[in-house]
């Protein structure tokens, strides 16, 4: 505020100067945003004296409790508002607050002008009125009948924004276990590579093996590359998701889209094993060889989806138990969910090793009568695995 010189204004400037100070009713900036505030705050504003005298009635009192301020200043606002039970509390606080300091946060139940029950929040403390000196209670209301549905929708919030980051530590998760099990994957065919290159040189035709994996070689390091774009690619939309159900729907295409190029792994590797025939050290050829290491490809393609989905919706059953808050390590519920997590792992791991078994001994066979002892074998082996998978299915509840 710029300074005056009060002696050099006229009369009628001055006159100008005192009708603007009232209609800004503040000087400083800081006092002209609290009273702005405090015009269009949604509180009850008001004050009485120590004979429960209505002093002053600003803000929202007279919207919501139907009074105009002179139809209240002066009168007791306990016999004009509050409720019959709760007025012997109102006179007592009334003191306490004046005569000894005492501040209240009360939820008080008035009475309207049209006999409305009016639900507030309020703040009572001692002010002190700089005209007279006196101390009065200043309250400051707010009407709470929203109260329960903003405890809802706050906890709606809450949950959301749990749920949100829960997804987004599932997808995380999600893509380290299918970034796993292709790596586990690629492990053993890279073997079962290097054991048929050997086979290869002994026959001294590795420069011929060589030439026929080489696209089998390319492709598994493209497919490695394309998975590692995908992840990173969804990641960032997981992230940048407003809702948790915006976030699961990304999740369920990005296994849509994983499992089509896991489909694609695994046709390379049907390609590898059909070249690794060639390479048998055996003489003559064993009948059923390739068409037993397509069906066991097959068969394990979809057991491991199957056995893999299961444990993310485990997973997500955890998740979603523990986002309920205070959840004990000793929870049965939690507890029957972490063996059931524990269990379809086990079950995962024997998949992984079945495809690499049947290999092993596929390379061994001596004659056509082995190939259905294997297939007879590796049958049992996933009706076994079938039975315990929906087991725990059951267990889980479809």
């Amino acid at each position: 505020m710029c300074d005056l010189n009060y002696d050099e204004m006229t009369k009628e400037e001055l006159i100008q100067y005192i009708k603007e100070c009232k209609e800004k009713r503040a000087f400083t900036y800081e006092d002209q945003m609290k009273l702005a505030f405090l015009d269009s705050s949604p509180f009850t504003l008001w004050a009485s004296d120590r004979n429960c005298r209505i002093k002053l009635w600003m803000g929202q009192c007279e919207a919501l409790y139907g009074y105009k301020s002179e139809d209240v200043l002066g009168k007791d606002f306990v016999d004009l508002f509050v409720a019959v039970d709760e007025q012997k509390a109102a006179r007592e606080d009334q003191i306490s607050i004046i005569d000894d300091g005492a501040v209240f946060h009360n939820i008080a139940n008035d009475v309207g002008k049209n006999g409305n029950t009016l639900r507030l929040l309020t703040n009572c403390w001692r002010l002190k009125d700089p005209i007279s000196g006196e101390y009065w209670n200043a309250e400051m209301g707010l009407i709470i009948d929203f109260f329960n549905q903003e405890v809802v929708r706050l906890e709606q919030i809450i949950t959301e924004s749990r749920m949100l980051k829960t997804r987004v530590t599932q997808f995380i998760d999600c893509a380290k276990q299918y970034k796993g099990q292709f790596l586990e994957r690629k492990k053993l065919v890279n073997e079962a590579i290097r054991e048929c290159d050997r086979k290869a040189v002994a026959q001294k035709k590795r420069k011929e093996f060589k030439a026929k994996t080489k696209e089998v070689k390319s492709g598994i390091a493209e497919i490695e590359e394309k998975i590692n774009t995908m992840i990173e690619d969804y990641l960032n939309k997981v992230k940048a998701c407003g809702s948790s159900s915006e976030c699961e729907s990304l999740i369920q295409k990005f296994k849509s889209d994983y499992d089509g190029v896991l489909f694609q792994f695994e046709d390379l590797v049907t390609d590898f094993q059909e070249i690794s025939l060639e390479y048998d050290e055996k003489d003559g050829t064993i009948l059923g060889k390739d068409s037993l290491l397509k069906d066991v490809a097959v068969v394990y393609g979809a057991y491991y989806s199957k056995a893999f989905n299961l444990k993310i919706r485990i997973e997500k059953e955890i998740d979603d138990y523990k986002s309920l808050g205070n959840i004990s390590e000793e929870s049965i519920v939690l507890s029957s969910l972490l063996e059931l997590r524990e269990s379809i792992e086990s079950i995962l791991k024997r998949i992984s090793k079945i495809e690499l078994e049947v290999y092993e001994k596929v390379t061994q066979l001596k004659s056509e009568e082995e190939i259905s002892i294997i297939r007879e074998s590796v049958n049992k082996e996933y009706e076994n695995i079938n039975k315990c998978i929906k087991e725990i299915e059951n267990r889980l509840g479809r």
